[in-house]
């Protein structure tokens, strides 16, 4: 049952991690955007939310926690912008709870780019 779950909820964000395209911060590119083959051309993100979500589900974007389904309208807006997401779920590696697979699930339907933060500190 542990092996099923952790793959239901792994396997579209392997598949996302999957795609050639990326989504960096604009400002890393500037000077090495002409040295890239243009089939290579990163992704221009327009804006980043920050997105913290707890064990137990609840979910903070920019520092303000939101519902599930307020969450789901931030990630529709965030792709129509074209915006990508950095999320943190905790300092340890480790599953993610069925909580935090929901709110994950929501960027994956929404087809957000995410990068993963390894640490807190790295939202602010």
């Amino acid at each position: 049952m542990k092996i099923t779950r952790l793959l239901i909820f792994t396997f579209p964000l392997l598949i996302l991690g999957c795609k050639k395209e990326t989504a960096q911060p604009a400002s890393v590119f500037r000077g090495a955007a002409n040295a890239l083959p243009s089939a290579q051309q990163p992704v221009a993100v327009s804006e980043w939310d920050k997105v913290k979500i707890g064990d137990s589900g609840e979910i903070f974007v920019n520092k303000k926690q939101v519902s599930l389904t307020e969450f789901a309208a931030e990630c529709q807006r965030l792709k129509q912008a074209g915006g990508a997401a950095l999320i943190y779920t905790g300092e340890s590696p480790h599953v993610l709870s069925p909580a935090q697979s929901d709110a994950v699930q929501k960027l994956v339907v929404a087809r957000v780019p995410m990068k993963i933060a390894l640490k807190e500190s790295e939202l602010d």
